[in-house]
């Protein structure tokens, strides 16, 4: 298992630019507005949105990483596989809690106090390994506001 001490050991930004994902400009980006529906057909129209914007229309399910960014403050960066599950998943615990969040809520409290515009952006990482590296690097690189909240 990847230990934090062990990333934190490494240059992280050096790793990211191997990576060439280190600027935002590699990143695939839609924005979105993350709060709570006013209506049952707002809700189906973000998810269906969110799917479209990961390419789920034509068939993909991309795992990778993805960040949660308003205006030039980075909030969030984060993995999944699938990346449609955990985005789904972030938009509704901008409103309500979820089932599998934490005992604390700490992912509802999160993003239900950062919610509006936001600009999600993601990249497609098949390996798992990969990502939990790349992940971690990205969060020791950047400070996301979310690893202060925790």
């Amino acid at each position: 298992m990847i230990k934090d001490q062990q990333v934190r050991a490494i240059n992280c930004k050096a790793l990211l630019e191997q990576n060439n994902i280190l600027s935002w400009e590699n990143w695939n980006r839609f924005s979105i507005k993350h709060s709570k529906p006013t209506t049952l057909g707002e809700k189906t129209k973000q998810v269906e949105f969110i799917k479209q914007e990961l390419g789920l229309d034509q068939g993909d399910n991309p795992a990778g990483l993805y960040a949660y960014r308003q205006g030039d403050n980075l909030l969030y960066v984060g993995k999944g596989r699938p990346l449609f599950n955990r985005l789904k998943s972030h938009y509704r615990e901008s409103y309500e809690p979820i089932p599998g969040d934490t005992r604390t809520k700490r992912w509802h409290r999160f993003f239900s106090a950062h919610t509006g515009d936001l600009t999600i952006y993601w990249i497609t990482v098949k390996d798992e390994m990969t990502r939990k590296i790349l992940e971690l690097a990205f969060q020791v690189h950047y400070k996301p506001m979310f690893e202060s909240f925790r």
